[in-house]
Formats: C-alpha cells, structure tokens, sequence
C-alpha cells in the first residue's frame, strides 16, 4: 500500500498518519467511517500534480492513533481537523471528503471558515434520515459488536455494498482493510463512532438537525459529488445541500455508489481539479 511521503503528526491527544505530497495550495483529503488514506490512492497522483495534498488517517482509524479516552464524536474529530492543520502549520485549505469525512468538510466550514478556502463533499452522511441497515443493526448494543467482529467475508459484503461495481475493489486493498479493522481498540472506537450518528430508525435527528443548521454558514463554494446507486448514503441527500448551500454545485455520477473517487476516479480527478482551478480559485 501507500508509503511514499508517508510520515506521522503529533495533533492534540493523537499521533495522526499523514500522506504529504505534491506543491501549491494545501488540499487536505478526508475519509469515513472506517476509511483510511488509501481510498484515495487513484486520486493522490493527478491531484497532486497541482496541489499540495495531504491526506491523512483520522484519529482513530487506520494507523493513526486510537488511546481509550480519545474523542471519536463529530465534534471531536473536527476538532482533531484542526489541530491537524496547526501542526502543518496550514492556515487555510481546499477540503475534500467522502461520507462522514464530507460531514466533517463541511463542519471545518462553518465552524473555521477562515480556515477553508473552498469543500468537495462526496456522499456526505447525515444531512438527512435513511442510511444502510447494516449500520442500523450495528447500532444496537451487543449486535453490533458480533456484527461488525472484522472477519474477510465481513468486509468484502460490507464493500461490495459501497460500490456499483465490485471490480474496482483490489484484493490487497480489502486485505490491507481487514488487517486495519483487526487493530486493536478499532472496532471499538467503530461503534462508538457509529452510534453517535446512527440509531436502528437511521441517522439520528439530531445529527441531521445540527448538520442542517451548518449550511447557511458555508460561505465558500463547496462541490457535490453523489453516486445515484448509493445504498449507504441515498443520492436524494444531496438535494438538501443544493437547497442549503449558498454556493454549491452537486454533479451526480451514474454507475456509481457511495465511493465516486474510487469508483470513477479519472472523472472525480478531472472534476476535481476543475473546480478547484475555477469556482474554488
């Protein structure tokens, strides 16, 4: 997997896993629940030929750091965010994130929007009600945690799931992301993660009520990526950020589930890099 430019930040509480490459204007790359720096490995490249990109394994994923008593809220991990940018010493950035990381996008924004120059929130969860029923389930104590125990089978149903089309999913990469879940304390900080965004009826309200209230604070031009075949997060979602967002441009990709950077990957880097040379300049 990725080690070029691969090093470690000390960020708050966290020793946080960072992929460093590229020149120009720092674009920081977010992943989601359970993601780690290389579901952006088809992007790092073309992205990088025009920015400095920086992605990184939140607290409590991958191979960043995860101690008992860390705080894995939302809050938290925005807070972790920042604390990230501080110790890059990055005063301001292009933020791009899938899923939850686009939720966490999108709250750097309105919460610091000094800090950020512009969003590209892919599949963002949380801003409405419906999510997969996998994680429904594994919000209820005890089932969840014999549910989501990290077994190969497990997560190659898990990421099948996540995508339109299964041949994108590498071995290595499903390897690489059992022996990441395997780790000790991630399935715990998983769950915790989890439920406190999801219930057995979906997101919870409050999580879609606080980001909701977010968007009329988001000044600057934020790009929306969905795929139309999303089972994680449902496509009609993104109908609430183009009604909240004072500058938004939402592209939907066909073919496509909740994962449009690895599934359709020269598309997303073409977009990408288009945006952020014209609507984010």
């Amino acid at each position: 997997m990725i080690s070029r430019s691969e090093t470690f930040v000390e960020a708050g509480v966290h020793r946080v896993r960072i992929y460093d490459h590229g020149s120009g204007e720092p674009l920081v790359l977010v992943h989601g629940l359970t993601g780690f720096i290389e579901d952006w490995a088809a992007n790092l490249d073309a992205l990088a030929s025009r920015y400095r990109v920086i992605a990184l394994d939140l607290p409590g994923s991958g191979r960043s750091s995860m101690p008992p008593g860390g705080d894995y809220s939302q809050d938290g991990i925005t807070a972790s965010l920042l604390e990230v940018l501080d110790a890059l010493n990055i005063e301001r950035a292009h933020l791009a994130g899938y899923s939850s990381g686009g939720r966490q996008a999108l709250h750097l924004a309105a919460l610091a929007p000094e800090r950020v120059r512009s969003v590209m929130a892919l599949a963002p969860a949380g801003f409405d009600y419906e999510t997969i029923i996998n994680f429904r389930l594994a919000s209820v104590p005890l089932l969840g945690e014999l549910l989501t125990r990290p077994n190969m089978a497990g997560t190659r149903m898990l990421m099948r799931t996540a995508v339109h089309n299964p041949a994108v999913l590498a071995q290595d990469y499903l390897d690489w992301k059992l022996a990441l879940a395997r780790a000790p304390g991630a399935q715990a900080v998983f769950l915790k993660t989890l439920r406190g965004m999801v219930g057995w009826r979906g997101f919870h309200p409050e999580t879609v009520t606080v980001a909701r209230s977010w968007l009329p604070q988001i000044t600057v031009p934020v790009l929306v990526v969905w795929g139309r075949q999303d089972k994680f997060v449902a496509a009609s979602h993104a109908e609430v950020l183009r009604a909240g967002l004072a500058d938004v441009e939402v592209r939907y990709y066909e073919d496509c589930g909740h994962l449009p950077m690895l599934e359709h990957s020269a598309r997303f880097n073409t977009d990408a890099l288009t945006f952020l040379a014209t609507r984010a300049a």
